[in-house]
């Protein structure tokens, strides 16, 4: 290429476009402090042209207690909290349509912890389903905007979305939970949360709805780290570790217990449990399960211990276990593996348990949980205050 005589050159200029991040399953993305305002794209595309497959996009919401509380699609487009907005559009080709979801992350309610992304439709509709594609663009809002549904920017539209997942579906799918929105931290200057996506990309193969909102506040408990505390454990309370001491597992401990006239204090009674339960529940060890199990073990020990001499002798932990619920049960598994001709028997340790009616706790229960706990040494009471009551037992 030839210059005219004093003519400046000039310099090429090179486009560059960004590409698009593709979060896999199990990956996170984190949107940064300035997104307030996003649309998610779900596309699908069909093994055929011209099949028919009707999905539709559902949003789950969870509380700060992984419980299911609202539920938004196409009977319900508009969220409580007006927060998002769910809509059909059709492809500029014409030839089908996708879903949208809107969302103002400012205007989510406080006390809203995920929000799943469900895309359901049944085998009918998934046996023709090749392959999914979920798109996230980010929302520029004008200064004056009246609705809480903010506009587009068309400079913004045209950087492409800020991130994508994609993968394929098999024909005996039920549905698909896609991703999880989840608070991920605190915005100080702004003071609003921050927030973050988890891929699933998780096959469901029940039919209810009931069953697929179970089985995706299964999913956010193990995804979100503020929903951790409400993940089901292998011993989940001090009855469970009683009812897993069956009798096979008595005699052992009873030569621990006997080995000194006062018992075992708490270290060693901690340890002697655990070590008992790990023979049958290997799953004890794991990181998630180990602080949990040992926590209950000394909660067990305090119980016991109730005239608080430091220590626990046999007598006083097989009172207990009876009293708790200690019942013999038989693994079925093991059973299962057995032979039919072989007979089950039981060792001389058969310890039974039957409620007392008449002690019965009328007043708490497993639904009404202690919020404030106060002894009184005037009146030699314990006050108890449940949680949203007004009234102090």
């Amino acid at each position: 290429m030839s210059s005219q005589p004093g003519s400046r050159p000039r310099s090429a200029i090179v486009e560059t476009v960004e590409e698009t991040p593709v979060i896999k399953p199990g990956e996170k993305y984190t949107f940064g402090y300035d997104v307030d305002n996003i649309k998610m794209h779900m596309k699908w595309t069909t093994r055929q042209m011209g099949m028919i497959c009707d999905l539709e996009l559902m949003v789950f919401m969870f509380d700060e207690r992984a419980r299911f509380f609202e539920k938004v699609d196409h009977t319900n487009k508009v969220s409580r909290d007006e927060s998002m907005f769910l809509r059909r559009e059709q492809h500029e080709s014409g030839s089908g349509y996708f879903e949208t979801l809107r969302l103002d992350l400012r205007l989510i309610k406080p006390s809203t912890s995920a929000i799943v992304l469900f895309l359901d439709g049944g085998p009918r509709h998934f046996q023709s389903l090749q392959s999914v594609l979920l798109e996230c663009h980010r929302i520029q809002t004008n200064k004056t905007y009246s609705d809480y549904l903010p506009t587009e920017d068309d400079n913004d539209s045209k950087k492409g979305p800020m991130f994508e997942v994609s993968g394929k579906a098999r024909k005996n799918y039920m549905g698909l939970a896609m991703c999880v929105l989840y608070k991920d931290g605190w915005n100080r200057e702004k003071e609003l949360p921050i927030w973050g996506m988890r891929v699933f990309l998780e096959p469901l193969f029940v039919s209810t709805l009931k069953e697929k909102q179970d089985r995706c506040m299964q999913l956010i408990i193990n995804a979100v780290p503020a929903l951790e505390k409400f993940k089901p454990r292998l011993f989940a309370s001090v009855r469970e570790i009683c009812a897993a001491l069956s009798s096979h597992s008595l005699p052992k401990l009873k030569k621990k217990f006997l080995r000194t006239e006062e018992g075992l204090p708490i270290g060693p009674f901690v340890d002697t449990i655990f070590k008992q339960l790990y023979e049958t529940f290997p799953k004890i060890v794991e990181e998630s399960e180990s602080a949990y199990a040992v926590a209950m073990l000394q909660e067990m020990f305090h119980q016991i211990d109730y005239n608080g001499d430091g220590s626990t002798n046999w007598d006083e932990f097989t009172t207990f276990c009876v009293s708790t619920g200690l019942n013999v049960t038989v693994n079925k598994k093991a059973l299962d593996n057995n032979n039919d001709s072989q007979e089950q028997s039981l060792d001389q340790y058969v310890i039974e348990y039957g409620e007392e009616v008449l002690q019965r706790d009328r007043i708490l229960s497993a639904y009404r949980l202690v919020s404030v706990m106060r002894y009184v040494p005037d009146s030699r009471k314990i006050y108890i205050i449940s949680e949203d009551a007004d009234n102090i037992l």
